[in-house]
């Protein structure tokens, strides 16, 4: 299964959390966009000490930092 499609619901949390903090129409970008630059970013994350982390552990320490969400 695609592995997009299985965190469908997790992407769609960041694109409300993006609405909500910055006001960002995932509608006018796109959702491929967003899905893009958070996978980016939870790379990079990954990458920096986290490599055997999921999205679901990214997202919840977006949650936890004040950092990491201004960089989401």
């Amino acid at each position: 299964m695609n592995a997009h499609h299985d965190n469908a619901p997790f992407y769609r949390r960041f694109a409300e959390l993006l609405h909500r903090t910055i006001g960002l129409d995932v509608a006018s970008l796109g959702h491929s966009t967003v899905e893009r630059a958070v996978d980016q970013r939870a790379a990079a994350w990954y990458a920096d000490g986290h490599a055997k982390a999921t999205l679901i552990d990214y997202w919840d320490a977006v949650q936890r930092s004040p950092a990491m969400l201004q960089a989401a």
